[in-house]
């Protein structure tokens, strides 16, 4: 699961101190967004990462954290949301929750109502251990140490301000500590000739881009144009890709690779994302008495080669998508399963 539970946070009022000179990475100026973990509490307290950011109106929560923690939607909204440059995209359906956050230390808890999002940002780099984890001690600042795990918790315009507690430190780096009821946070810019691990500098321009793009930089036109590939390259490449790996299997059926975007990192199990969403289907299917006309396409597929069982032992090789059933009334298959790539 991505949430964790509380007792494996570590805090670093006395964390070691780093040499910078051993960091091999030089990134000057970089930027750290308001990012900071607490306690989310549902069935269970569960460790989450949240990213705060003024800049919007809507606070957010993500889709399968507000499932792992049993939360029930309290509502439902259309929304078209607006982007810097005044573009829209088409409305979108969210669903609406009441969340309970508490800081680490349990001095201060809050409620606050939010919407649900697939996917709410793409990797948002933690602050990395330095020179400044001396002077935030020395103020007498404790900073929880961060997993750089995807952010669960996007707080906005609606909330941000009623957090604040009003007291900061700028830190010789450049950085800057905002006490916030909910914790420390640091953010801003990392003064040249800082080295740290690793981080995407981003902006908040986007054009008709739903709310995860607005952290990607391909999507933010800021890559290096020398990295990038023609339309043609690619188009060459895709076609070389597939006459050197399509074939004719023994059943005299073509077979042929998927191509990969290259450099992609390697695409995650998703086996604890993809089980819950099977329970959710299983108890809808039962609900509306298509559960034996959805298995009987499953056993159909099995038996036809299109599908094949994966052994126990080979459980954790392998990604898994989730699917649902799309049903078609005048259709001679009335209920079909779709899978859903974009989990």
């Amino acid at each position: 699961m991505r949430c964790m539970p509380t007792d494996k946070v570590s805090v670093a009022t006395e964390a070691p101190v780093v040499d910078s000179s051993l960091l091999n990475i030089n990134y000057s100026n970089q930027v750290f967004l308001q990012t900071l973990m607490v306690t989310l509490r549902g069935e269970g307290d569960w460790q989450v990462r949240v990213l705060m950011d003024s800049g919007f109106q809507r606070s957010y929560v993500r889709k399968d954290t507000a499932s792992c923690v049993k939360y029930t939607p309290i509502g439902e909204e259309e929304l078209i949301h607006g982007f810097f440059g005044g573009e829209k995209i088409r409305p979108r359906h969210h669903f609406r929750y009441k969340i309970r956050l508490r800081s680490l230390d349990n001095k201060y808890a809050c409620n606050f109502k939010v919407l649900d999002e697939e996917d709410i940002c793409s990797k948002v780099a933690a602050l990395p251990p330095g020179p400044w984890m001396v002077e935030l001690r020395n103020k007498g600042i404790g900073i929880y140490l961060e997993e750089e795990k995807p952010i669960e918790v996007l707080i906005r315009a609606d909330v941000y301000g009623k957090l604040l507690s009003g007291r900061r430190e700028i830190l010789t780096c450049g950085l800057v500590a905002i006490e916030t009821y909910l914790g420390w946070i640091v953010t801003g810019k990392m003064r040249s000739r800082q080295k740290v691990s690793s981080m995407t500098a981003v902006t908040l321009f986007a054009q008709s881009e739903p709310v995860n793009k607005l952290w990607e930089l391909d999507v933010l036109g800021s890559q290096d144009p020398q990295s990038k590939t023609s339309k043609e390259e690619r188009e060459r490449s895709v076609r070389a890709y597939f006459l050197n790996t399509v074939r004719v299997n023994k059943d005299g059926r073509y077979e042929v690779r998927l191509p990969w975007i290259e450099g992609h990192p390697p695409v995650p199990r998703s086996f604890n994302l993809t089980r819950r969403r099977l329970e959710n289907t299983i108890r809808k299917l039962a609900r509306s008495m298509l559960w034996t006309e959805y298995e009987e396409v499953l056993e159909d597929w099995l038996k036809t080669g299109i599908i094949e069982e994966v052994p126990m032992l080979q459980r954790d090789e392998g990604h898994y998508l989730p699917h649902q059933p799309v049903v078609k009334e005048n259709s001679t298959t009335k209920v079909r399963p779709v899978f859903n790539a974009s989990a």
